[in-house]
C-alpha cells in the first residue's frame, strides 16, 4: 500500500523471494514498497494467478493482531462503496503476522511529493473531497474512529485514477472507548480537543481531515508542525487565502471541518451536502444554508 521506497534491513525476518504461506494461496514476496504502521508492506504474486497483493507484514505479532481486529470493526462495510482499502486475508507465518491487501498506488504525499509540492487545485481535490466523507460517514455510522487521517494514509488507486482509499486502520477503535486525555493522532493533525484534554469522539477524524485538505491546496501544512504550540498558533492564520466563489465555497467547507468545538464542527453527511461537493453555486441552485462557522481560537490561545 505505502509507496514510499524502503531499505530492507538486515533483520527483519522476511526477505525478497522468500515464500509466505497463506489459508487462501501461496505469495511470493517481491520488492518492500514502504513501512506502514507497525509493519512493511511488500509488492507479492500469488502463485498461480499474476495478480500483484500488497501485504503488510508485522513481525511484532501483538501489533499484528491488534491491527486485524481493528479491522474485524469494519469488516460489515463495503470496502468498495466506502473507500477503504480491501482486506483479503490475515495469517501467521513463521512468527510474523500478514495481511494481505489490495495493492494500490501512491498516497496523497508522494504525489504531491512527485509534483514538487505544487498546490493542488480544487476541482481535483474536490473527488478526493467526496470520497473521503463517504468514508468518515461510513465508520461513523457504526460508532468507529479511524484515528489517523493524514496525507500518507489516503492513496490512489494508481497514478491515472482520482479513485482514493483509506488505509491503515491500525488504531481504529469504537468512538465509547475512546478515553479522554489520550495523546493520539500526530502533529499536525491533532485535533484542539486532544490537545486539550477533552472529551472526544469521531469528529477528531473531520478534523485531521481538514488539515489534509488544507495540505493539499498549500502543497505544504498549512502550520509549522513540529509542537502543539505552533499548531494552535497558527490554525488562526489559514483562512486568508481563497477569494473565488469556488474557493469561497471550498473555504467554508474547511472553515466547518477546523471548528475548534467538536460539537459544531461538520460532520460527513453534511459535508457531502456542502456546496463545494455538489457546486449547486456554480449550477445557480439554491446553496445549501448552514449556520456560519465561527472560528473561535480564544479559548485555545489562552492555553499557550
Amino acid at each position: 500500500m505505502s509507496s514510499t521506497i524502503y531499505r530492507q534491513t538486515t533483520f527483519f525476518p522476511v526477505k525478497t523471494g522468500q515464500y509466505l504461506v497463506g489459508n487462501e494461496g501461496i505469495y511470493k514476496v517481491g520488492e518492500f514498497l514502504g513501512e506502514e504502521g507497525f509493519g512493511q508492506v511488500a509488492k507479492c504474486t500469488k502463485l498461480g494467478c499474476q495478480e500483484f497483493f500488497a501485504i503488510k507484514i508485522v513481525d511484532d505479532v501483538e501489533s499484528g493482531k491488534k491491527e486485524f481486529e481493528a479491522l474485524e470493526l469494519i469488516k460489515d462495510l463495503d470496502p468498495v462503496k466506502n473507500n477503504f482499502v480491501k482486506l483479503y486475508e490475515c495469517f501467521l507465518f513463521e512468527n510474523v503476522i500478514c495481511l494481505v491487501y489490495e495493492i494500490l498506488g501512491e498516497s496523497l504525499l508522494d504525489r504531491m511529493r512527485r509534483q514538487d509540492f505544487v498546490p493542488t487545485h480544487l476541482c481535483k481535490l474536490r473527488p478526493v473531497a467526496q470520497q473521503m466523507f463517504q468514508a468518515l460517514g461510513a465508520l461513523k455510522s457504526i460508532s468507529v474512529v479511524h484515528m489517523e487521517i493524514r496525507v500518507d494514509h489516503i492513496m490512489y488507486v494508481d497514478e491515472e485514477s482520482s479513485k482514493i482509499k483509506l488505509i491503515d486502520f491500525g488504531l481504529a477503535i469504537k468512538t465509547k472507548e475512546m478515553l479522554t486525555g489520550s495523546n493520539i493522532q500526530v502533529i499536525p493533525f491533532r485535533a484542539p480537543e486532544v490537545i486539550l484534554g477533552l472529551p472526544m469522539d469521531e469528529s477528531v477524524d473531520m478534523w485531521a481531515l481538514g488539515i489534509v485538505f488544507a495540505t493539499m491546496c498549500r502543497g505544504d501544512f498549512p502550520f509549522p508542525c513540529g509542537t502543539e504550540y505552533e499548531t494552535i498558533r497558527g490554525l488562526v492564520q489559514i483562512f486568508e487565502q481563497f477569494f473565488t466563489l469556488d474557493e469561497g465555497t471550498f473555504n467554508d467547507l474547511l472553515k466547518r471541518m477546523l471548528e475548534v468545538d467538536p460539537m459544531n464542527r461538520i460532520t460527513p453527511s453534511q459535508a457531502l451536502e456542502h456546496d463545494f461537493i455538489t457546486m449547486r453555486h456554480l449550477s445557480g441552485e439554491n446553496a445549501t444554508r448552514l449556520p456560519r462557522p465561527t472560528l473561535r481560537t480564544t479559548a485555545l490561545t489562552a492555553h499557550f
